[in-house]
């Protein structure tokens, strides 16, 4: 039995964000606001993140979206259980701060 589809609109409103976590050695956090949703994607932009918690080490600490600072161009991004944003995986924004670390 084939499972429902979802349309984007059901999943995405228009300022809801999406993120995606990656690294190796630190985790990065990346976040794309949702400008657009069409039926099967979503138009995004980059933006930046703010610091609001940082660790006991000074090399990391929780970050959220920052919306003063945008990184570039519209992305379409198709939504499913497994987006991707240029090539990482990726999930919607829950609200809550996520973890960051860094080296500089």
């Amino acid at each position: 039995m084939k499972a429902a589809t979802v349309t984007a609109a059901e999943m995405f409103s228009v300022g809801d964000y999406i993120v995606s976590t990656w690294g190796y050695e630190q985790t990065n956090v990346d976040f794309f606001k949702v400008v657009k949703v069409g039926n099967k994607t979503v138009k995004v932009v980059k933006v930046g993140n703010t610091v609001t918690e940082y660790g006991s080490h000074g090399m990391g600490g929780r970050v959220v979206p920052d919306d003063a600072n945008v990184r570039g161009e519209e992305i379409a991004v198709r939504v499913s259980d497994h987006m991707r944003v240029r090539g990482y995986y990726a999930t919607k924004w829950d609200g809550r701060p996520q973890h960051a670390t860094w080296y500089a």
